[in-house]
């Protein structure tokens, strides 16, 4: 174990892990074991004064962390020899004799850091000519979504847009000052406010109860809500190409819960089949993409055919 848990913040969930086993061979697409998911639930019961078990675990997942080797540490005629002598956890940046800049290693938790340490190494080692460089400036880069946006962001959102809290926390947190964009495309219909999961339904009820209570059907009666009104704004504006690059990387369905992800494909394949103008071969190919990923998920300890089942 490297590390035992880590809450994941806004979102209601605990992320716990990591296992760390070494491979001989690097996996296309790694997935966890069912053994390696069983070590982390006994070790975190050690912790815990209530009972967890399985049925708790709504993801799990798995991933290749490439480890850099210090070129300096290598003794000469030992570069291919596997040894673990001059491994570096962070990230390296080193300079060939052509002149030749090089970072590699390091976390997605620490791009801009490597950014940084990059850009200034350059300004500071090479010459410009009379040109003056700056130094890095992705510290004064703000992301997308955080022009205006405040810490009690959702409570301008309730005020403005008269919608739950549960719904104001989430479209903040998640899209910050761009949320206004996903709230307009709620106004259009009913169906925009249903989550994915409900998106390939032919029937539903539209909500008749007040924007202010948190029971009504649509948003707020799911325990992840991501609904058809960011899918519509994710193809807008974020470009996904595929069922997966929406349920996986733009919203993060399926690490938060591979079972909703699961029973949210085919709505997501049937609205953007229409977007893009998709076949019938090219959506049954997406969708059995999408479902054999999130299928390795972790949704259940025993086989099953991700092709057919429908989580309850």
């Amino acid at each position: 174990m490297e590390e035992l848990c880590s809450s994941c913040h806004g979102k209601g969930k605990v992320l716990a892990g990591t296992t760390d086993t070494p491979l001989k061979k690097v996996p296309e697409n790694p997935v966890p074991t069912e053994e390696e998911i069983q070590d982390i639930i006994r070790e975190m019961q050690k912790y815990l004064v209530f009972p967890i078990d399985r049925n708790d675990v709504l993801s799990a997942w798995s991933g290749i962390r490439p480890l850099v080797r210090d070129p300096s540490t290598i003794p000469k005629g030992q570069e291919a020899s596997g040894k673990t002598e001059g491994l570096v956890r962070s990230h390296l940046l080193v300079q060939s004799p052509t002149g030749l800049v090089t970072i590699s290693g390091g976390k997605w938790t620490t791009y801009r850091e490597m950014a940084q340490e990059t850009v200034d190494y350059l300004v500071d080692h090479f010459n410009y000519g009379d040109k003056k460089i700056l130094p890095c400036q992705t510290n004064k880069l703000i992301l997308v979504g955080g022009e205006n946006y405040t810490k009690n962001y959702s409570a301008r959102l309730i005020h403005e847009y008269k919608i739950p809290l549960k719904l104001a926390k989430h479209l903040s947190h998640n899209y910050g000052s761009r949320a206004p964009l996903v709230l307009d495309l709620y106004a259009e219909s009913d169906y925009n406010k249903l989550p994915v999961t409900l998106a390939a339904a032919k029937e539903f009820e539209p909500s008749v109860k007040s924007a202010n209570e948190d029971n009504q059907l649509s948003y707020q009666s799911f325990d992840e809500p991501f609904t058809v009104a960011e899918l519509k704004y994710s193809l807008k504006y974020e470009y996904p190409r595929t069922p997966l690059d929406f349920l996986a990387r733009r919203t993060r369905l399926a690490f938060l819960n591979a079972r909703e992800a699961l029973n949210a494909v085919d709505g997501v394949v049937e609205i953007m089949s229409k977007e893009y103008g998709w076949d019938k071969e090219t959506e049954d190919r997406l969708r059995k993409e999408a479902r054999q990923y999130i299928g390795n998920m972790g949704i259940s300890p025993k086989k099953f055919d991700v092709e057919k089942i429908v989580i309850q």
